[in-house]
């Protein structure tokens, strides 16, 4: 006997279940899904406006005068958290701008 995967498995048991309760009414089944009540996600675990107390320019477009002063700064030695005070953005916003200008590699 063959080892199935856990996601095949998986799927044959809801397959199976759906098959029980629908058959082969596949109309039936999809007015079911789409009849169903999403339920929303849970809240959000932060919001742009209280990080923005923090980091006044977090989730801003970035220009090129940034751009060209991030770049040297950091050529300077500067850290990621002295970077992140000195642009008013999140370190994680500056270590992805510095990846996005192919200047590290992680």
């Amino acid at each position: 006997m063959i080892n199935e995967s856990p996601i095949v498995t998986e799927t044959r048991k809801v397959r199976c279940l759906i098959s029980k309760k629908f058959g082969d009414d596949i109309e039936r089944y999809l007015n079911y899904l789409m009849n169903q009540q999403v339920q929303p996600s849970e809240e959000k675990k932060y919001s742009v406006k209280d990080i923005r107390q923090k980091y006044p320019k977090a989730y801003s477009k970035w220009d090129k005068t940034e751009d060209k002063l991030l770049i040297d700064k950091f050529a300077e030695g500067k850290s990621l958290k002295e970077l992140a005070m000195m642009f008013q953005r999140q370190p994680g916003a500056i270590r992805s701008r510095l990846k996005k200008l192919d200047i590290i590699h992680e």
